[in-house]
């Protein structure tokens, strides 16, 4: 294994892992699951999905293919907006692909654990397993907001 297969102690649960090597963004399906049961029925009604034939490669070496594709509704840096990813079946957490990152025009200050989109900005959050991870639901961005 990786090392960033979904750590359920809440590590990833509704967080983008920062994966700068991944070239789409993909999750797995308890992961998804998780994410989709927090979302109220508002947003829930934003999801779209769609068929996928895309293959994805994992640290493991073997090939899994995507079950479907969502656009998923999310929040990160005071920021919301719609997310597509594909889902397979491995256990992997939502890994924020490079390209996602660019067009999000996502700043990643290295040195301080920040992320910074417009002019919001969050606090990376590390993992036990070293991976840098951010809060994407809005559920999350509520509470802070609240605060």
């Amino acid at each position: 294994s990786s090392g960033i297969n979904a750590e359920y102690g809440g590590e990833t649960t509704n967080k983008a892992l920062l994966d700068t090597g991944a070239p789409t963004t993909v999750c797995g399906k308890t992961w998804y699951n998780v994410f989709e049961d927090s979302l109220s029925e508002q947003e829930k009604s934003e999801i779209k999905t769609e068929e996928s034939e895309k293959s994805f490669k994992f640290g493991d070496g073997d090939t899994s293919r995507a079950i479907v594709k969502k656009t998923i509704p999310v929040a990160m840096c005071g920021h919301e907006f719609l997310l597509e990813t594909h889902i397979v079946e491995n256990d992997v957490p939502l890994l924020l692909s490079k390209e996602a990152m660019k067009k999000m025009n996502l700043i990643i200050d290295m040195k301080n654990d920040m992320l910074f989109m417009g002019d919001g900005k969050e606090e990376i959050q590390i993992t036990q397993s070293g991976h840098m991870v951010v809060p994407i639901g809005r559920c999350q961005e509520k509470k802070k907001k609240k605060k």
